[in-house]
């Protein structure tokens, strides 16, 4: 059984889509591979790739945000709950 988020507007969509037991193992490598080729590639930053992903906890969103902040990937604009954060630009001779 699927489980579906319905807004406060009428419009609906599925949250975590279930699979039969036997598939979870394939599926949960698929989840991965995806995740993996869409760094790899560069389709989405990081913590969009996240967000894009029904079910991604905040606490996870916390965790490659704080990476990519170790790793100088993004910085931070504010302080507490309201700050903003943004993607470093490349320096020269960097890839990105």
């Amino acid at each position: 059984m699927d489980i579906i988020e319905t807004r406060p507007g009428g419009r609906s969509r599925v949250r975590f889509k279930t699979v039969p037991a036997r598939r979870t193992s394939a599926a949960m490598g698929d989840l991965v591979s995806n995740w993996d080729g869409a760094l790899e590639e560069r389709r989405l930053p990081p913590l969009l790739a996240v967000g894009e992903c029904p079910g991604v906890s905040v606490n996870m969103i916390r965790h490659v945000q704080k990476g990519l902040w170790r790793e100088g990937g993004v910085e931070c604009l504010g302080c507490g709950r309201s700050a903003h954060w943004r993607q470093r630009p490349a320096k020269m001779g960097e890839k990105g």
